[in-house]
């Protein structure tokens, strides 16, 4: 698809995003795979999951996703696309405005310098204390402790 502005981009990739946020969240729930950031029984299934934040830098974006409809300058686009809308309006996700600067995946479409590439790096780099997928290093647990719990080895000490 060719976009004609910036903020067009970003609300297609928004539909695309929350489309997949929303497939993962159902996958999840198939696996019985717990996504809520405090513990919650299997049992309770009725438990509503808190949104999705979706982080756009594009205040434009932002603002055709909130709308309650197509709007004067999203009409154009393709119908499929406007469910980003109704995943806001359900609660799957919530768009949340970046700044420029702490765009984790500018690096991925835009080219950038090399001071520039090398922040967008260590953004990506830098585990986040919330998410429960971060790596267990950053919790304090160390590849040879994530050996030996899978490996089922013991430790010997000589």
């Amino acid at each position: 698809m060719v976009s004609d502005s910036s903020a067009e981009a970003e609300y297609v990739a928004a539909a695309t995003a929350s489309k997949q946020v929303q497939w993962l969240r159902m996958l999840a729930a198939e696996w019985r795979i717990n996504l809520h950031r405090t513990p919650t029984p299997f049992y309770i299934t009725d438990h509503p999951l808190e949104p999705t934040r979706l982080h756009i830098d594009n205040s434009g974006a932002i603002c055709m996703i909130q709308a309650n409809g197509p709007t004067r300058r999203s009409k154009h686009i393709d119908i499929k696309h406007h469910a980003v809308n109704e995943r806001t309006r359900r609660g799957v996700i919530v768009p949340t405005k970046v700044h420029t600067t702490q765009q984790k995946a500018d690096f991925l479409t835009k080219c950038l310098s090399r001071a520039k590439f090398e922040h967008n790096l260590a953004l990506i780099r830098r585990p986040s204390s919330s998410c429960p997928f971060a790596p267990e290093s950053s919790r304090g647990v160390t590849a040879q402790d994530r050996f030996f719990r899978f490996s089922g080895s013991q430790v010997r000490t000589n």
